[in-house]
């Protein structure tokens, strides 16, 4: 996961909680970024209500630049679509994810979360179910947590894979 931060955000402090992030979040690695832009698009949705009145037909015009991405976000919060220039309550500014990024964001934080599944990742994921499974039986089966069981798995193709890979895990 990688993480872009306002600037007044201390960055050691989310440096030092890293370890507790990725593990709540259940992700590798948490990457802190400067700029965003090569993962995140800015998308801007004017309200079409409360424009319309204002600005009559030319609202279709300004809701297609918006969809289009042809617009700008001026440092005073106002939006320019075209010729218009949009009051920032009279337009909501977003973000969405580039291709293979879900992107969540809040008060200036965007949160990045790549979601290109590589072959290590399918095979540990695997690997996690089998554990759960086996976790859900042992528990049926009334044993404890510290009682030793012994399975034998066959497999073939990608199931075997996952349990060779991570077989210490």
């Amino acid at each position: 996961v990688q993480i872009g931060l306002p600037a007044h955000i201390d960055k050691q402090i989310v440096y030092f909680q890293a370890n507790v992030i990725c593990e709540e979040l259940n992700v590798k690695k948490l990457t802190i970024l400067e700029d965003t832009q090569e993962f995140v698009q800015r998308i801007v949705t004017p309200n079409a209500k409360m424009l319309g009145p204002r600005y009559g037909q030319a609202i279709q015009q300004i809701l297609q630049k918006a969809k289009a991405g042809e617009f700008v976000i001026q440092n005073d919060g106002t939006v320019q679509i075209g010729d218009f220039v949009l009051a920032p309550e009279e337009v909501e500014i977003g973000s969405k994810g580039k291709a293979g990024f879900d992107v969540a964001s809040s008060n200036g934080i965007s949160v990045i979360l790549d979601t290109q599944i590589t072959e290590e990742l399918k095979q540990e994921g695997i690997a996690r179910d089998i554990i759960r499974s086996l976790q859900d039986l042992r528990k049926e089966a009334g044993y404890k947590v510290d009682d030793r069981i012994y399975i034998f798995v066959q497999a073939e193709g990608l199931l075997n894979k996952a349990i060779t890979a991570f077989a210490d895990y």
